[in-house]
């Protein structure tokens, strides 16, 4: 397996990822992402809260990109004492390492 030095980056920010083939032939992406809400008084012994995503996805089919895809259209819903953790997906900008700048990998 090899960690991507592609750029890449879905509507909560930046994530990691590596790819690699199985014994089988298979594309595998692991991908890894850290989500936080920002600094809130949620409750009187919570401040804050994070999601901790960790994915693994295997095709023989699929290319990296297909499979980078998953983790590019991620959305999350959880609900807190407060409302939901994300109400809705900010709006996408155009602006390369900013949040909400997705970046896939080129297809191949």
């Amino acid at each position: 397996m090899r960690i991507s030095n592609i750029y890449l980056q879905n509507r909560y920010g930046p994530f990691g990822y590596i790819v690699g083939k199985t014994a089988q032939g298979e594309t595998c992406v692991y991908a890894w992402q850290r989500l936080a809400t920002p600094d809130t008084k949620i409750s009187l012994i919570n401040s804050r809260n994070a999601l901790s995503i960790r994915l693994r996805l295997c095709d023989s089919v699929a290319s990296e990109a297909a499979l980078a895809a998953t983790m590019m259209n991620l959305s999350v819903d959880v609900a807190l004492s407060s409302g939901s953790w994300t109400p809705e997906p900010r709006e996408l900008s155009a602006d390369v390492g900013a949040v909400n700048a997705p970046t896939a990998p080129r297809k191949s």
